[in-house]
């Protein structure tokens, strides 16, 4: 966990530095006074998720905060948007990873790693299990018990329970922790949204113009039947 906090401490100064703002500036981003956002910068306070709010509604890039990378927008935001129901995202996730399978077949790209994590974001879709809690959809896709998911953020079972509760927040160290070991994007937090991985975008980002449009008129196609499946199903209800 230390080296975690020492990681989140250090980008938070090189954010501020990129920004090329003085620390009372941040203070009011983050609606704290000078001297709690010095002891930001120096380690003394962890970032609390109402600062990781503030600083996600004026724009700030938490996901670099949190993750050390830049979050990319791309394919997975240009399609996204066009859905509301969780099962028609389940849907269209699938056929994302798919399209982008194939993309990858044709550049002989071999490392799939990243983009299978993307099906934890499937699961947490189109499951029925959805409720209120993020966090309990989280341990049920992984088939964690309570005190594994405990032991995994490194904090004791009582907080970890009281944060499943949504009777406490989860601070910046945790929803680091919970990206470092199960690649769960932090925005899921922030939007309390299943879609957020920007892994696909940056594999699309690497795609040769003349594949991306190809790819990109099979994802119309399904994009449409996805859509038309959902009319007939309303029109059957």
């Amino acid at each position: 966990m230390y080296s975690t906090i020492t990681d989140i401490v250090h980008r938070l100064y090189l954010y501020r530095k990129k920004l090329n703002k003085k620390q009372e500036e941040m203070c009011k981003i983050f609606n704290v006074t000078q001297g709690y956002y010095n002891k930001l910068e120096n380690g003394q306070h962890l970032l609390s998720f109402h600062c990781l709010q503030a600083l996600y509604k004026e724009g700030g890039d938490v996901y670099y905060l949190l993750t050390g990378q830049e979050y990319h927008p791309g394919i997975l935001d240009t399609y996204i948007s066009k859905f509301q129901d969780t099962k028609e995202i389940a849907r269209f996730l699938k056929l994302l990873i798919w399209t982008t399978e194939q993309g990858m077949d044709r550049l002989h790209l071999e490392n799939r790693e990243e983009l299978h994590s993307m099906w934890k974001y499937v699961s947490l879709a189109e499951n029925e299990y959805i409720t209120k809690s993020i966090w309990i959809n989280i341990r049920k896709a992984e088939e964690l018990s309570q005190l594994e998911m405990a032991e995994l953020m490194d904090i004791n079972i009582k907080r970890y329970r009281r944060i499943e509760k949504m009777d406490s927040l989860p601070d910046a160290v945790i929803l680091a922790t919970l990206y470092e070991k199960l690649s769960y994007s932090p925005l899921l937090f922030l939007e309390n949204k299943l879609y957020f991985p920007d892994i696909i975008n940056r594999i699309w980002e690497t795609f040769p113009e003349a594949l991306t449009q190809e790819l990109i008129s099979f994802l119309d196609d399904g994009v449409h039947l996805i859509s038309e499946k959902s009319i007939k199903s309303i029109d059957n209800f």
